[in-house]
């Protein structure tokens, strides 16, 4: 049934309606076009258009409250966007003769490596072995590696996160004691060193996103253990991060988490303690005797099916990790290389012209890369240095440079 207008008093009446209820005007079909019969809405129609709003509002209310991780789980959607490199980075002769320059090498992260020049200042080489930003900075043995596309430097002045162009994003104090970023985040405390070789500690951590903004403040507890006794003097040392919260060392020997609030979650063992999870990598490191069966031993990588991906030689990598449940050692590539070290021991090898530090009582060390299929920066005059020293260390004998 649809409404029409009574064509004398103009009153609505129905269409089927054969004259007016109000003025009783006979209706003539013909009166009317198509066009001006104006549908009214049934129930039926009114109950779906209703049944459909409700369906809308309920889709939206499930997004907001399932579809959007809590605010303390999710990471910034403001943080900026930081280019991240995993692409493998490729041996070749020029980036062999680049690489073998620097006195040390680090792992590739973010498509960058932290390289020592002979002045003992570090820097970062891009996936060509270029240096893409100066060696500037003082760092750890193996340098900082990018994490979500920061890196922590240290120079005589301070501590900053730089990203991968070089640009300093956070800076922080000379004393700050930092963490790589995790999920958006990065943990920092002061240990200022006082002139007794004693260390005066925060009593809170502060918690970092990747903009430099502090987004909470975490209770120290009292049984941390953040200066760890060394031979000389005592040192600072780096508290870990992991998604769920701060990875505290405490007096035992062992670690406790906590979360971004400062509560007590568990009590952890991690890497720090050589327990590692093995299913997190995919090679390890295995030994060799040499072939007169001497205490001589050669390192390479297997796969975790045995197959052999590194045959070994005489060097080392000083990134794997090794696990005391399982008496393994596990090592994971970086952007398709793992970082080798060949090392001559003058014990063996006295006087060598390539001991840059010019000590006859350290060692040399020579740093490179090696990829998967066992191709490596090392020269070939390199490892016949090499083959010389472990020739001499099988037959207990000192060679000097005169000799040589």
């Amino acid at each position: 049934m649809a409404l029409i207008q009574c064509p004398k008093c103009g009153q609505q009446i129905s269409d089927r309606a054969q004259k007016c209820p109000h003025c009783g005007y006979v209706i003539n079909p013909s009166d009317f076009k198509t066009s001006d019969i104006k549908p009214t809405k049934s129930k039926k129609s009114i109950w779906f258009w209703c049944v459909g709003i409700l369906i809308l509002i309920g889709v939206g209310v499930g997004i907001f409250l399932y579809g959007t991780p809590p605010k303390d789980e999710a990471v910034d959607s403001e943080q900026p966007v930081i280019a991240q490199q995993s692409e493998e980075v490729k041996i070749t002769p020029e980036f062999s003769e680049k690489v073998s320059k620097y006195l040390k090498v680090g792992e590739f992260s973010d498509g960058r490596a932290a390289v020592m020049t002979d002045e003992y200042k570090w820097g970062y080489i891009d996936a060509n072995g270029d240096l893409v930003i100066p060696a500037i900075y003082t760092a750890y043995p193996f340098g900082h590696k990018f994490s979500e596309g920061l890196a922590l430097v240290e120079t005589e002045q301070k501590k900053a996160y730089i990203d991968t162009d070089g640009k300093e994003v956070i800076t922080l104090a000379k004393d700050d004691i930092a963490s790589d970023f995790v999920n958006g985040r990065a943990v920092v405390y002061s240990a200022h060193l006082n002139d007794d070789w004693t260390y005066t500690l925060s009593d809170k951590f502060r918690v970092y996103n990747a903009k430099g903004e502090i987004t909470s403040e975490v209770p120290i507890p009292n049984e941390h253990a953040l200066i760890q006794s060394g031979e000389g003097e005592d040192e600072a040392v780096s508290v870990g991060l992991t998604d769920k919260g701060i990875i505290i060392p405490i007096s035992n020997g062992k670690n406790r988490l906590y979360d971004f609030q400062g509560n007590y979650l568990e009590e952890i063992e991690t890497e720090i303690n050589n327990v590692i999870d093995p299913s997190k990598y995919d090679y390890i490191v295995y030994e060799e005797t040499n072939d007169n069966g001497t205490y001589f031993t050669l390192k390479g990588i297997k796969d975790k099916q045995g197959n052999i991906i590194v045959p070994a030689k005489e060097w080392y990598f000083p990134n794997a990790k090794f696990d005391s449940k399982s008496n393994k050692t596990y090592i994971n590539p970086s952007q398709g290389l793992f970082v080798a070290i060949l090392e001559e021991s003058p014990e063996y090898l006295k006087n060598i012209e390539n001991n840059r530090r010019g000590d006859e009582s350290a060692e040399a060390s020579y740093y490179g890369y090696v990829n998967l299929k066992g191709e490596n920066t090392f020269s070939e005059e390199r490892w016949e240095r090499q083959r010389v020293q472990t020739y001499n260390r099988l037959n207990n004998i000192t060679l000097h440079l005169e000799d040589y």
